[in-house]
């Protein structure tokens, strides 16, 4: 293998030895069920025979010559590389059936302090202060190391239930903290070098009751909730911005922001960025309709059921937001600061059939809310201009689809038409509050069924 041809600094390690070994596994003559593959299948746990000869490669190759400290090497030296096989190796079996896992979990515990060594040595080189020392060699095996160390925190950490090597992985110091940190950085890198593989960390998990053992770190590392909800909402829009989005990793991300908000988290105080997501510090119904957006761009109508699952944590997010908070004026004056009525009207009109009937009904009641404040003049300016006929959204274009959600588009622009010639000449409307339920015939307000509001006013 061309990286192998690194000449290694590494002092002490038998390199000749573990170059040898490493073109063995590489070619799969451990495991007589990959010989035609440079490695084991990543999604199939490797055989017994296999994790056994790489455990006693390891206490023989790598436990007596690894400190206890960090490593100082290049990402392409060749005993990272062959590391990086091995710790392959055990993670994999970690994802086997029970018994495999608690066998895998015993052999490790004995070298799970030489482990921990590489992986911290692995993690040191994904820094990004190290990023323009890398040719593209070095820069490759760094990412598939990240990869690797991601992967790998997480089956040793998470274990359903339990078993003795993730209860002393979990107590180890530093595992937490290295654990935030990754998830951290993912959010904070803009460029997305190492995509959001991280997202597992901050899932829901059986035996691991909310918040869970990595929020309150991160939360901690953060300094406080608000930094950390930020970085949750960093993530959910970086993701959203590549050209092919991890979406797997995104529904995770997304599903963590509406249970922080969704009050079925218990015990109670355990949602610990519910704060952060409701306060003045966060605009969270601009960042919502900034994913809204990200998630409808350049859609085909076929694809808008695919997209179901991704759409419904904005949608309930920002209702859980505006009934948590008691603040629906400004939260629809954010609403109305967006695009979000264009949004769904193009989605309304584009996708027909496709456009899921969960979300059709919280589209609706999306623009039913904005509709109730089109009363107050400054935020009625700012509507008409978001359906302006620039805007292309017309009354007439939605009037004849059977559609629920496009009826509600034209309801919601004949509103502002109506609303127009109000403000121009007919001010005996002004006081209309909105409430559909109290409106009369061509959208006049009912002269028995006027709020409490209006009969206050006059």
């Amino acid at each position: 293998m061309a990286s192998n041809e690194t000449v290694s600094v590494l002092k002490g390690f038998p390199i000749a030895q573990i170059k040898e070994e490493h073109e063995t596994l590489a070619t799969g003559e451990w495991n007589p069920y990959t010989k035609q593959r440079s490695f084991p299948d990543s999604r199939t746990p490797p055989s017994q025979a296999f994790f056994s000869r790489a455990i006693d490669k390891w206490k023989v190759l790598i436990f007596p010559y690894t400190p206890t400290h960090g490593l100082n090497c290049s990402p392409s030296d060749p005993v990272v590389l062959y590391v990086r096989m091995l710790i392959k190796v055990f993670g994999l079996r970690l994802t086997g059936k029970r018994q495999q896992v608690e066998v895998a979990s015993s052999a490790l515990m004995n070298i799970w302090p030489s482990i921990w060594t590489w992986l911290r040595t692995i993690h040191a080189h994904s820094h990004a202060t190290k990023w323009p020392l890398y040719n593209d060699v070095d820069a490759a095996n760094c990412s598939a190391g990240y990869d690797l160390l991601v992967d790998t925190l997480f089956v040793l950490f998470y274990s359903n239930p339990p078993t003795p090597l993730s209860i002393l992985v979990g107590e180890t110091n530093g595992v937490k903290k290295m654990m935030a940190a990754i998830w951290i950085g993912e959010g904070r890198d803009s460029s997305a070098t190492f995509g959001f593989k991280a997202a597992s960390y901050t899932a829901t998990w059986p035996h691991y009751p909310p918040p869970g053992p990595i929020l309150p770190q991160i939360v901690d590392q953060c300094q406080g909730g608000v930094a950390a909800a930020r970085i949750l909402l960093s993530r959910i829009k970086n993701n959203l911005t590549l050209s092919g989005p991890d979406f797997q990793n995104l529904l995770t991300d997304l599903r963590v922001m509406e249970d922080q908000l969704s009050g079925e988290i218990q015990p109670a105080g355990t949602a610990l960025l519910r704060k952060a997501l409701i306060s003045h510090d966060i605009p969270f119904i601009g960042a919502m309709v900034d994913v809204l957006h990200l998630l409808l761009r350049d859609r085909i109508p076929q694809q808008w059921a695919e997209m179901s699952d991704f759409l419904q944590p904005p949608f309930v997010s920002i209702s859980h937001h505006v009934n948590i908070t008691g603040r629906a004026y400004e939260c629809a004056i954010q609403l109305n600061r967006g695009t979000i009525i264009a949004l769904l009207a193009n989605a309304s009109s584009t996708c027909g059939s496709s456009w899921d009937r969960r979300f059709a009904a919280r589209s609706g009641e999306l623009l039913q809310f904005i509709g109730k404040f089109t009363i107050y003049k400054t935020f009625f300016r700012i509507l008409q201009e978001n359906i302006s006929p620039g805007m292309r959204i017309t009354s007439s274009k939605f009037r004849a689809s059977k559609d629920p959600n496009c009826q509600q588009v034209s309801w919601l622009v004949n509103r502002v038409d109506e609303w127009a010639k109000i403000w121009g000449t007919e001010r005996h409307f002004a006081l209309d509050c909105g409430n559909t339920q109290v409106r009369g015939p061509k959208c006049a307000p009912s002269e028995t069924l006027k709020c409490a509001a209006v009969h206050s006013v006059r």
